[in-house]
């Protein structure tokens, strides 16, 4: 379940790393196709994810600086925000 925004650009990388069609991102992640564009807007500004067009579709890939985002998203999560016992 995404919690936040930050978990929402997480969810959208992660699921962009070997290319995804706008529509099976906007599928998986059920949101808006407006609110996808929103995000994949800022996300290809800041060089996160390229976007490449052909005649008929357009695709998403994360880049290797979404990659990295990713890295220090998933360390931060680990360190920061899961639960130890003990």
């Amino acid at each position: 379940m995404l919690e936040g925004k930050i978990d929402l650009v997480a969810a959208i990388l992660e699921s962009s790393i070997n290319g995804s069609s706008k529509q099976a991102l906007q599928d998986k992640l059920d949101i808006t196709s407006n609110l996808l564009g929103e995000y994949l807007q800022m996300l290809s500004s800041r060089t996160l994810v390229k976007i490449l067009k052909d005649r008929k579709s357009e695709s998403v890939n994360t880049t290797e600086r979404g990659e990295r985002f990713l890295e220090l998203y998933d360390s931060i999560k680990t360190r920061y925000l899961t639960t130890k016992s003990g």
